[in-house]
């Protein structure tokens, strides 16, 4: 294993000044700080109360960090922790001795959701505040907004899981690096208003994009049991497993070793087979047998390997003939109508007649219109079909529009939809999307 799966976050992690468990133990009292990791295990065991207790598992690579949800943070956290491999976990320090140091969690939330937020966003500084936006809104249940939590120990420190329900303090600190003092400062969630619409920002995107996608898709996948469908970068299967769970044979391509354990762990959780191949576009010759897959799912690979026609040309080898295509790229027009909005006026210029990379170092970071990635596509050997727009709206309007009307984030989800298929709105997606035969 050459890398941890949390490593793949780690300028997002750093960024957020999220906390090693090695280094959990010279944290301040009463300092609030992120840890973050693959989740290991959670149980539920018998309670002399009664109360019904998770314990939950993370593992960041430096040590493991067991966590204790009782039942008043159950309620707006309980479906995060089950359904997520990768968390984000929130929490104020509490020092129980020399080797001893616990955290009263008051957050958890999907890290792969997170880390798809920040990078929809034109720069890395833009991503991180929208990222920081989502993690200090309240999470709303039928009994109001929840300021529960729970306590989280650090395993790696030696010292015993003590479950308790000690009230939180009156004022709560700014998350800090760690062998700093904490401040204490009021909390700024208390100056937010909460959400009703049920939706945050990215899981606005993600629902605009996997109905759009899944949609285009229900011809090719539903009433044909048994297809080899082949996911490029698939990761930690968020797609693969649903494919699966249809009848298909699913085989996930991905160069990350961590991200191939975490989706055979989903994969299990599902109750389905996904096999999973630790590889890259420029190695897929040698781990799939030419002709021999129905279905190629490639959303969001195109944009950041170097050479897109190889890579297009590589899939084509492995599709039989007659073999479905689904391709996902970010969109160039869009890019620089958020560039220009936002004020990044030079980043506007620069992708306006080609590519432009991030601009932080990161690697290349390509965008097509729709004839660009329509004409690539069609000289890698394919029949280009029907292409879609996704995320036409789904950026533009201000949270607060779809958070204060009931029922207006699935509208959103609807609307996208509508648009989808009509070709005038595909300069202002997103994303688009492109089904293609060989």
């Amino acid at each position: 294993m050459s890398s941890h799966v949390v490593s793949e976050y780690a300028e997002l992690l750093d960024a957020l000044t999220v906390v090693r468990s090695r280094d959990l133990l010279r944290c301040r009292s009463k300092a609030e700080v992120l840890v973050a990791g693959v989740k290991v295990a959670t149980q539920t065991p018998p309670i002399r109360s009664g109360r019904r207790v998770v314990f939950l598992t993370l593992d960041d690579s430096t040590g493991p960090v067991d966590a204790t949800f009782f039942e008043d943070a159950q309620g707006p956290y309980a479906s995060t922790v089950f359904s997520t491999w990768l968390l984000l976990v929130r929490g104020e320090v509490r020092r129980t001795g020399p080797r001893g140091v616990s955290l009263r969690a008051t957050g958890a939330w999907s890290l792969p959701e997170l880390h798809a937020l920040w990078r929809d966003h034109p720069t890395a500084e833009e991503g991180l505040a929208a990222v920081r936006a989502r993690l200090t809104q309240p999470v709303v249940t039928e009994q109001g907004p929840s300021t529960a939590g729970c306590w989280c120990t650090a395993a790696a420190s030696g010292c015993r899981r003590t479950p308790t329900s000690s009230p939180p303090a009156s004022t709560r600190c700014r998350p800090v690096p760690c062998g700093t003092a904490a401040r204490g400062v009021p909390d700024e969630r208390d100056d937010l208003r909460p959400s009703v619409g049920g939706m945050s920002v990215s899981e606005r995107r993600s629902a605009a994009r996997s109905s759009v996608v899944w949609g285009a898709l229900e011809s090719v996948l539903d009433g044909a049991e048994g297809r080899q469908v082949l996911d490029i970068g698939g990761g930690t299967g968020g797609f693969a497993v649903r494919v699966a769970a249809l009848g298909h044979r699913v085989t996930v391509v991905d160069p990350s070793p961590d991200a191939l354990a975490a989706l055979a762990r989903r994969a299990e959780e599902g109750g389905v087979d996904v096999a999973g191949l630790q590889g890259e576009l420029s190695s897929l010759e040698s781990l799939v047998e030419p002709d021999s897959v129905d279905v190629v799912l490639c959303h969001g690979v195109l944009e950041v390997v170097p050479d897109p026609e190889q890579a297009l040309a590589a899939l084509a080898r492995v599709l039989r003939p007659g073999g479905t295509l689904s391709v996902v790229v970010a969109q160039r027009h869009a890019a620089v109508l958020a560039r220009a909005m936002a004020g990044h006026f030079q980043q506007a210029l620069e992708l306006l007649d080609g590519d432009a990379s991030r601009g932080d170092g990161a690697r290349p970071r390509h965008r097509f219109t729709a004839d660009e990635i329509s004409d690539l596509v069609a000289g890698a050997g394919f029949t280009v079909g029907p292409l879609h727009a996704i995320r036409v709206f789904a950026d533009l309007v201000p949270g607060s529009l779809v958070d204060l009307e009931p029922g207006a984030g699935g509208a959103l989800v609807e609307l996208e939809k509508a648009v989808a298929d009509r070709p005038e709105y595909l300069p202002l997606a997103a994303q688009v999307h492109l089904l293609a035969t060989r």
